[in-house]
């Protein structure tokens, strides 16, 4: 896994008109829908959300070629140099088949056929420029590898997350790239040259993590203010959580009309797809949004999406409980506030895990501790009994996202977690009394 540029992720599409219905819900129309682990992870598509969609009708595929840097645990490339020699190695192996492969077709007498290498043939295109290679960045020595390797490959690139894109403004610039909002904890995501110019004072840890919040979360108005062109994306956080980030970044020095245009023109630009989507023009799809006002303002709230024409309408939050004691009802958020005892089961064995959460709301954030460390909870959302998180751990000298997704039943919780290159693990827990 991780390791198949010819992997075409519409193939493997599939969601539920709910799963649809929730992301559309949140004022999204249309997602790139890519993988998301490994080194060479494959082809994304463009979907459009309307309830009867599958891959077939992607309205651009592929999109990219993904290009990240996590290695293959207990295998080869497992540690980062070793996954950047094999980067390198790749690309000057597609440069030499595409050789070849033109050679043969303009003469193929007295030629040996070029071998058919599934792999490499998907990455011929990419060394040539007419597929682009979006490349997972997110701190400062990643968006600066990311760029020198673009330039020595000549790729049409495009620098995904740059969480710690303020700190390498000078190699963004006049480069395409899609930030992320999903603002991760601090220490998770920023580069050796952050950490060593943040030493405070003993004790001093949770003023530091807040300036770097501050930071993170002016990563996007700082880019602006640089002259950095750029699409904003969730970054993998739960889809209510987009809009209410963005406003985040907003805050944070974003100006509103350029958050917009990050969220609709040139989304669709990075994409590929400015000349079908992003604005109101004659002979354009007509996905819309339609909102009671500023749809970045906190009071906005979204009451129609339009898909490929086609109205869906979008139900108010359900009423407040008399006494604000909280939405009432069948779709009432799960109460998951308090002590859990969380066992995760991946093929690297069970992890017992000790989950403390604080809930406001649909959100809950809180620690995750185990013999791995403790762990901040991030993206915390509650959707019903549905509840979605994620968490970094550190091993290997990488930082890895854990991204949780489970069902709960009164005192019980069961679901899935994705980790990274690792692959996916379940888990079980119950509340503390």
């Amino acid at each position: 896994p991780g390791l198949e540029p010819d992997r075409d992720i519409a193939k493997d599409f599939k969601a539920t008109a709910a799963e649809i219905k929730a992301v559309r819900d949140a004022g999204i129309t249309a997602v790139l829908v890519a993988p998301t682990r490994g080194l060479f992870r494959g082809l994304s598509a463009l979907i459009p959300l309307r309830d009867d969609v599958d891959g077939s009708m992607a309205l651009r595929r592929p999109v990219a070629e993904h290009v990240g840097y996590q290695g293959s645990p207990g295998g080869y490339p497992a540690t980062l140099l070793g996954v950047i020699a094999y980067q390198r190695q790749s690309f000057y192996d597609a440069q030499r088949q595409g050789i070849l492969q033109d050679r043969y077709k303009a003469n193929p007498r007295g030629m040996e056929r070029p071998e058919v290498d599934a792999g490499l043939d998907a990455l011929v295109p990419v060394v040539r420029g007419q597929v682009p290679a979006f490349i997972d960045a997110n701190n400062e020595n990643e968006i600066r590898r990311a760029v020198r390797l673009a330039k020595e490959f000549n790729l049409k690139s495009t620098i995904v997350g740059a969480t710690e894109g303020w700190m390498a403004t000078d190699a963004l610039l006049g480069r395409s790239a899609i930030v992320s909002v999903n603002f991760p904890q601090a220490a998770a995501v920023t580069g050796w040259s952050f950490r060593l110019s943040q030493r405070g004072a003993p004790g001093d840890s949770a003023a530091a993590a807040r300036e770097a919040t501050k930071l993170i979360e002016g990563n996007a108005g700082a880019l602006n203010r640089a002259g950095i062109k750029f699409a904003l994306a969730s970054g993998g956080s739960a889809p209510a959580a987009f809009l209410t980030n963005a406003r985040k970044a907003v805050a944070a020095g974003l100006p509103a009309d350029v958050a917009l245009q990050a969220m609709t023109q040139r989304a669709a630009e990075a994409a590929g797809a400015g000349d079908i989507l992003g604005s109101i023009e004659a002979g354009k799809i007509a996905n819309l949004v339609v909102s009671n006002g500023d749809l970045l303002a906190d009071s906005a709230r979204i009451s129609a999406v339009f898909v490929d024409g086609i109205r869906y309408e979008v139900a108010p939050p359900p009423a407040a409980r008399p006494g604000g004691a909280g939405p009432g009802g069948a779709n009432a958020p799960a109460q998951i506030g308090g002590a859990w005892a969380l066992t995760l089961t991946s093929p690297q064995g069970p992890l017992d895990i000790t989950m403390t959460v604080t809930q406001v709301g649909v959100g809950f954030s809180g620690t995750m501790a185990s013999q791995l460390g403790t762990q901040e909870i991030g993206d915390g959302q509650i959707v019903g009994k549905t509840v979605t998180w994620t968490s970094v751990v550190q091993f290997g000298g990488q930082s890895i996202t854990l991204t949780y997704r489970g069902e709960v039943d009164g005192t019980k919780m069961t679901g899935t977690a994705e980790l990274g290159s690792f692959g996916n693990a379940t888990f079980t827990a119950e509340k503390k009394p």
